[in-house]
């Protein structure tokens, strides 16, 4: 138990040792430091003592300081980083701009039927005039009610390298010639829908900030002001 202090007793300079990292390093250091520079102060090292209550709550702070000093650290790496924002961060100061949102993307096949035509030398080939020309940003949807939005514009009539036109005779006449043909085109596609959101605007507001609920934005495609800057909407693509 605790006894009395001399008054002629004079500790000699105090050596911290900073070895503990957990709960019973840090304790095990302190008893011993008690042990050690305060010898007729303090004899009790008891578990059910009150000076031994003190020691458990100083190591208790010390590995509770330790574990988020050591989680900082590691946050601070990006090979070790597990927090989404800390991540960000990294790649962000490495000069990397991440996307937070990435749609499924997918190679569709488009069809047409297209009348055939006979050439001069009697050949027959798919009859161009008639070919469509399907613009970019076409919506279709797959049989799990998922909306798929391409990206490029598909014209039937061009032979592109990229994605190469296939043409099989869809159909004969009586006599066996090529009547219609099966025009096929592929185009690559993204899941995704596009939105519009219309915001009230009072004037021209510099710096404007509006908030979108969505949180699965893709890009904005287009900011169109209406009525003299008093209301505005935004297009945007989200994914499906």
């Amino acid at each position: 138990m605790a006894t009395t202090l001399d008054k002629n007793f004079k500790p000699q300079s105090r050596e911290v040792r900073y070895l503990g990292k957990d709960f019973d390093a840090l304790k095990s250091e302190l008893i011993e430091f008690a042990k050690h520079y305060y010898p007729r102060t303090y004899k009790d090292f008891n578990n059910s003592s009150p000076g031994m209550m003190f020691i458990d709550m100083a190591a208790y702070v010390g590995d509770v300081l330790s574990f988020y000093i050591d989680y900082q650290f590691k946050e601070g790496l990006i090979n070790f980083a597990e927090e989404r924002k800390n991540v960000i961060n990294l790649v962000k100061f490495l000069g990397y701009s991440p996307k937070p949102s990435r749609p499924s993307t997918t190679i569709l096949d488009l069809f047409q039927i297209i009348p055939s035509k006979r050439n001069d030398d009697g050949s027959f080939e798919p009859d161009i005039r008639y070919a469509l020309v399907v613009r970019e940003g076409m919506e279709v949807a797959s049989s799990n009610r998922v909306t798929f939005i391409t990206t490029e514009t598909v014209d039937f009539a061009l032979k592109s390298e990229l994605y190469p036109r296939v043409d099989e005779v869809f159909s004969r006449n009586s006599s066996g010639e090529p009547e219609f043909y099966l025009i096929k085109k592929s185009s690559k596609a993204y899941s995704g829908k596009t939105v519009t959101r219309t915001f009230q605007i009072d004037g021209q507001t510099p710096n404007l900030r509006v908030e979108l609920a969505e949180d699965n934005i893709i890009k904005i495609v287009k900011y169109h002001p209406f009525q003299d800057l008093k209301i505005g909407g935004f297009s945007f693509l989200v994914i499906a």
